[in-house]
């Protein structure tokens, strides 16, 4: 368990083209609470957030990002988590100034998936939870599975008490249906 007890990071900055790329790279069967980033320019390939590039199966309460924010990857890509939530987030905020931003740019020769999110990039299946969870924070994704909230939320998960008021914006998509993987809470149920 990593208790930030309410204390802040600021200005972080993480820069490359590696994966698993946050403030923790990848977690597993803990939990992370009572933080506040603010601040924060954050850029890899895979799996790349502010808090945690890879939160799995961690829980995630009382979080805050804030501030300026721009965040740069590839697939898998959110403000505070990238790829495979496999756990209930709660009081999770995301509330920064209007130039900030997310940005995955997928494209390539087999068009992937892009995964982003104003929060986390993918939510794995599961009865996971993500309750009182807040962005306003500008999503833009290639291809396909661009969200306010989650890029995906696979089967068996409940969104309570969610709001997205950033825009949400896919271009490149390769075909119509790709197109319409895009929505103001998951790109993708």
């Amino acid at each position: 368990t990593f208790d930030g007890q309410n204390k802040k990071i600021s200005n972080l900055v993480i820069t490359g083209n590696k994966s698993n790329v946050g403030l923790f790279g990848f977690t597993t069967n803990g939990e992370i609470k009572n933080l506040v980033v603010e601040n924060a320019k954050v850029s890899g390939y895979l799996n790349v957030a502010v808090v945690a590039g890879t939160p799995y199966t961690s829980k995630y309460t009382n979080i805050t990002v804030q501030g300026h924010v721009e965040i740069n990857g590839f697939s898998y890509v959110g403000a505070v988590g990238g790829k495979n939530a496999y756990a209930s987030w709660s009081n999770v905020t995301v509330n920064v100034d209007e130039t900030s931003y997310i940005n995955a740019n997928s494209i390539s020769d087999k068009n992937y998936r892009t995964y982003v999110g104003g929060v986390c990039g993918f939510m794995g299946e599961g009865t996971h939870s993500f309750t009182d969870v807040t962005s306003n924070i500008d999503v833009k994704g290639t291809t396909c599975d661009v969200g306010g909230i989650v890029g995906i939320a696979h089967e068996g998960n409940s969104f309570i008490r969610c709001a997205s008021s950033g825009d949400v914006e896919i271009c490149s998509a390769p075909s119509e249906t790709r197109a319409q993987e895009i929505g103001g809470i998951a790109g993708v149920w």
